[in-house]
């Protein structure tokens, strides 16, 4: 599938595996469409703090929260399937 994906494509996903595989490296590509179709969103993460300020976190790692600080966590999207055109 993936000698028919976009230019780079082949290279991040073989990067991807050789370091480890796709748990932790969400942030090389996004979850790939079949059949011509889109790719799903990756997935995201941050802290908002008391304050109402945001901070992004990486995919792996840790923060430190303070009373009233949250996390909020959009998991990714899968792919799609098939052509928009079909």
């Amino acid at each position: 599938v993936y000698q028919q994906a976009n230019d780079g494509f082949a290279e991040k996903y073989l990067d991807m595996l050789r370091a480890g595989g796709t748990k932790h490296h969400s942030e090389l590509l996004a979850p790939f469409g079949l059949n011509g179709a889109c790719s799903g969103a990756t997935g995201r993460q941050w802290v908002i703090r008391r304050d109402g300020t945001m901070n992004t976190l990486a995919g792996i790692g840790s923060v430190e929260l303070g009373p009233g600080d949250t996390i909020s966590i959009e998991t990714p999207g899968g792919g799609g399937y098939g052509s928009r055109d079909d």
